[in-house]
């Protein structure tokens, strides 16, 4: 799920910044799938369960608004905190 996390967000980082002339920051599951090397299937319930809240949906096109770029630092946080318990389990 991070992983397409991650590549919402540097496709928001490219459109913002302007880094690609004609770039759009929205793009389509079958993008992400074929640029991550992730099956359709687990990239649309990423998008769909794991990232709903985060992710927005337009006409088929995903992209993250950026009233939402708070709840991608939380998924981070989340997710450390995890690796975090499970660190101190093993040790």
């Amino acid at each position: 799920m991070e992983k397409v996390l991650i590549y919402l967000l540097g496709r928001k980082a490219i459109y913002i910044k302007k880094l690609k002339q004609g770039y759009k920051e929205e793009t389509k599951a079958k993008e992400i799938s074929e640029t991550l090397n992730l099956s359709d299937s687990s990239v649309r319930k990423y998008l769909s369960v794991d990232l709903k809240g985060i992710v927005r949906s337009k006409k088929g096109s995903y992209d993250i608004p950026n009233f939402n770029l708070f709840k991608c630092e939380e998924v981070f946080k989340k997710d450390d905190e995890v690796k975090g318990d499970k660190t101190k389990r093993s040790n």
